[in-house]
């Protein structure tokens, strides 16, 4: 479908091809790395949205009214709310089992502190540890140690994930709110939706590129080679 349209038709490599062409010292142009980047990024984006309407729509015919698992997710004009709308339900066993009792027994006299290291468990440790749980036969392939090497990667992505998403919440809960005109909505928008690119390329599911790798590739990117 849109892979065959973009890869085959339009010549836009995937991020993996790109990083390959990267390393062996024949990159592709920078415009091109962008363009195959926000691809995989609103490809991941529209499998996270079909997964979930799927499971939800098969829900309600059987009766359930649950909520959506993807609502919206372009709209989001901060990290916090783009988190609560790309995987609903994702985050909320991610609430369940990290931010709770996080919350409610660390740093009880520091509210702010109290609410970023919630945050940062669940949306940072919580998430990598169900990642690496959910590929837990690499243990057996390549030893605990080699292992965790090849999600290193993965580690930094919710490492900064985490970190925006906290100081959104943080920022939510002192009162800061996002800006209401149509400017100021657009530039949110446009600020959280290029955190959420520039982020994925440490965040694919393979495991082939080290995170320096990745650090490199990216930094192609914005022109330092």
């Amino acid at each position: 479908g849109m892979s065959w349209v973009f890869e085959e038709q339009m010549q836009i490599p995937s991020v993996e091809v790109a990083l390959d062409a990267f390393l062996s010292h024949q990159p592709y142009p920078i415009a091109i790395g962008w363009h195959c980047l926000i691809l995989s990024t609103a490809k991941y984006a529209l499998k996270i949205a079909y997964w979930s309407a799927l499971f939800i729509g098969i829900a309600r015919l059987a009766g359930y009214r649950l909520p959506r698992g993807c609502w919206r997710p372009l709209e989001s004009r901060t990290l916090m709310e783009y988190f609560n709308r790309f995987h609903y339900y994702f985050k909320e066993l991610l609430v369940d089992f990290f931010f709770v009792p996080t919350f409610f027994t660390m740093f009880r006299s520091y509210p702010r502190l109290r609410m970023f290291f919630a945050t940062f468990m669940a949306a940072g440790v919580g998430n990598a540890l169900w990642h690496f749980l959910r590929q837990i036969d690499s243990v057996a392939k390549m030893g605990l140690v080699g292992a965790i090497e090849s999600f290193t990667s993965y580690l930094f992505y919710c490492a900064v994930l985490a970190t925006g998403i906290g100081i959104s919440q943080v920022r939510a809960s002192v009162g800061i709110r996002p800006p209401t005109s149509i400017f100021g909505r657009l530039y949110s928008i446009l600020f959280v939706w290029s955190f959420v690119v520039c982020l994925h390329v440490f965040g694919g599911e393979a495991f082939t590129h080290t995170l320096l790798e990745r650090l490199l590739f990216m930094a192609s990117l914005f022109g330092v080679a």
